[in-house]
């Protein structure tokens, strides 16, 4: 995958390998997803400072105050992981979203109709592999 080079964003939702200046890929907005979810947990910033070059330091530490124990252990588990310094540490959008404890909530929200839906197609799939 081809890794990018321009700098533009919200300081706040910075990676650190932008922030360091060097190349970075999707696993950047792996790191603003983070800022995002700690935010709505927050409703504070994870790294905040007087200053942009501050923030930068701040940032490129990876050390933020963590959220509250009356989260679950798998959001919090969750953003530590998103906040990974190194970017390969960071997880992929899929494996975020094949999380349980994501998968089951996600699934709450489909209606029932969409959910037949899927288990047809799915079904139809599988049918089409045996024929």
């Amino acid at each position: 995958m081809e890794l990018a080079r321009t700098c533009v964003g919200t300081p706040y939702y910075l990676s650190p390998e932008i922030c360091e200046n060097r190349p970075y890929n999707n696993k950047t907005d792996i790191w603003s997803l983070g800022c995002v979810l700690y935010e709505l947990c927050t409703l504070k910033h994870p790294f905040e400072a007087d200053n942009v070059k501050q923030l930068v330091l701040r940032i490129c530490r990876g050390r933020y105050e963590p959220l509250s124990s009356k989260y679950s252990y798998d959001l919090r588990t969750l953003i530590s992981q998103l906040f990974k310094i190194s970017p390969r540490d960071r997880p992929s959008v899929t494996s975020i979203l094949k999380k349980p404890f994501l998968e089951k909530r996600i699934r709450s929200f489909l209606s029932p109709k969409l959910q037949e839906m899927k288990r047809t197609k799915f079904m139809n799939f599988i049918l089409q592999d045996i024929k």
